[in-house]
């Protein structure tokens, strides 16, 4: 049975009228217990929380077909094909481990770059690597090298369509958006004409007629549009790279602004969709491609350039940006007002009206990335005397002054002073404030800064001379830990995001059994003051 939303009012077992809901997936789809009880099997590998419909705005979506409660998977989801990103640094093109040079090869097609370890085909199969190898008899080898990152994803998304045509997922594939009129004539369509649709050709794949050429750009338009940035596994020398993945199911969920969605991928690239907030039936699911942090513009510009669209979600209607801010200018007139967009043209103060055209707005923002690119990322006292400086012209939380807030945040975790501590812990606070609201809900980033938040708060307890200020420090820290775990809970065992959750887990026990130390020696030291009172008391009687 397909998710496609359609209209039952028959029974799927006999003909008789719909009466009982399935708690799985909320449709009704059986006239009683007992037929539900006896298509339980067929309907389970179908039985999901979700349907897709289609509309002019959205094209091809994801709605809640019953209420979907916060932390509740809705699916997970297998890649139809993965494959290495084009601006990325060297890796094995069969188990995305990072290479470093000199860079090996395959021992059968020897231009695909893999890792000598590699033994089981991955990434790079047998009819790859035979298609490699019957292209070297002819064609000069760094031609191919060269373009080979471009054509890899698309050239394993063809031969996973012809060898797997009768599988459902892998057919739907072709269903997803392409943005095939939108991108013709433009320099991605040249280039893709250039590095797949002829290199291609050259290996015997398809054709140079109209009909496979079309077929060849549809393909890198589904590739390019609806892949998802994917963990690489980590390195001899470090972090792994970033590399490309194809869900077909996740492909088809919405983009909003403020998402409502935490999506998680493991070590085995199996995707994890939860709902982060409650989602009640008729909603649609979605997910924010953008980054959370960014302003309006930049999202907007990175949809275009990467989607295609332009989103109309409250967020980006709205020149507050829900009253976050991360657009707004400082009102240089009122100095108190947030000075926001009006039209295409003007932008305007909230308190008293101030106009400004939006070239000024521009140049304004144009300076600010200047100064914020040519700081030290490393140097806390420019970065801190740059938000000092852009406090008159940007408003606290404009995105510009996020970023800067971001990185103070991760190099004052090295400082220890008081000062530096309670620096970190007010630069944390104003953060988590914007995620609340444009990150509701399960949130990754919300339980990093938690996490960093509670660090600081330890920190400045355990520097302390007051027991009473102790005490409070030390479980506000506890509070905050336990709020950053509820966050981070979710996240793949073997993530960054997993190995900080388990350290938070380790860190938790050993804070509960710090405040329970410490309430009792403050117990009995009041208690030992109190007695102290009374005999002193009693001396003077």
């Amino acid at each position: 049975m397909s998710n496609l939303q359609i209209d039952i009012t028959k029974c799927i077992i006999c003909d008789n009228v719909v009466s009982e809901v399935c708690s799985g997936c909320g449709k009704k789809l059986y006239c009683s217990k007992q037929h539900m009880k006896e298509d339980f099997a067929s309907h389970v590998t179908n039985c999901c929380p979700y349907s897709i419909v289609e509309n002019n705005v959205f094209g091809r979506y994801l709605i809640a077909t019953r209420d979907i409660k916060a932390g509740e998977i809705i699916f997970k989801d297998q890649p139809c094909v993965l494959g290495p990103r084009v601006d990325i640094e060297p890796i094995c093109y069969n188990c995305y481990t990072p290479l470093y040079v000199p860079i090996s090869t395959c021992k059968r097609c020897s231009l695909v770059p893999m890792c000598h370890s590699c033994k089981s085909e991955l990434g790079h199969s047998e009819e790859e690597c035979n298609i490699f190898s019957n292209a070297l008899k002819d064609h000069n080898k760094e031609v191919i090298l060269k373009a080979l990152g471009q054509f890899i994803v698309p050239l394993r998304c063809i031969l996973k369509l012809r060898n797997s045509a009768h599988d459902s997922k892998i057919s739907k594939l072709l269903s997803l958006e392409s943005h095939v009129d939108e991108r013709r004539g433009t320099f991605v369509w040249e280039s893709h004409h250039e590095n797949v649709v002829k290199k291609l050709h050259i290996f015997g794949i398809t054709t140079m007629t109209e009909k496979d050429v079309e077929y060849v750009q549809k393909i890198c338009g589904i590739v390019d549009v609806n892949c998802f940035e994917v963990r690489g596994p980590m390195g001899v020398r470090g972090s792994g790279q970033p590399i490309r993945g194809l869900y077909v199911e996740a492909a088809m969920m919405a983009h909003n602004c403020v998402p409502n969605i935490h999506l998680s991928i493991d070590d085995k690239y199996e995707m994890v969709v939860r709902a982060s907030s409650h989602i009640p039936k008729g909603e649609a699911i979605v997910y924010n491609y953008t980054s959370p942090l960014q302003r309006t513009e930049i999202r907007q510009e990175h949809l275009k350039e990467g989607k295609y669209f332009l989103c109309n979600c409250k967020r980006c209607t709205d020149p507050t940006e829900l009253a976050t801010h991360l657009s707004s200018l400082m009102c240089v007139r009122c100095k108190t007002g947030f000075v926001v967009k009006r039209d295409e043209k003007y932008w305007g103060c909230n308190k008293c009206e101030h106009k400004c055209k939006k070239e000024l707005i521009c140049c304004t923002i144009t300076e600010a990335e200047y100064l914020f690119n040519g700081t030290d990322p490393t140097d806390a006292r420019a970065l801190e005397k740059l938000l000092m400086k852009f406090a008159h012209t940007l408003s606290p939380n404009h995105s510009i002054s996020l970023d800067i807030k971001q990185m103070l945040v991760t190099l004052y975790r090295e400082v220890a002073s008081a000062k530096a501590l309670q620096r970190k812990i007010q630069l944390c606070n104003e953060i988590l404030i914007v995620l609340m609201t444009i990150d509701p809900g399960i949130s990754r980033l919300r339980g990093i800064t938690l996490y960093e938040l509670h660090v600081s708060l330890v920190g400045l307890a355990q520097i302390q001379t007051n027991t009473d200020e102790e005490l409070k420090l030390y479980t506000q820290a506890e509070e905050t830990l336990r709020d950053a775990i509820k966050h981070l809970i979710y996240e793949p065992l073997h993530s960054p995001e997993g190995n900080l959750q388990r350290q938070a887990m380790s860190e938790l026990k050993l804070l509960r059994g710090i405040i329970q130390e410490k309430t009792i020696y403050y117990k009995e030291n009041c208690n030992n003051i109190s007695s102290q009172t009374r005999r002193h008391n009693k001396k003077k009687k």
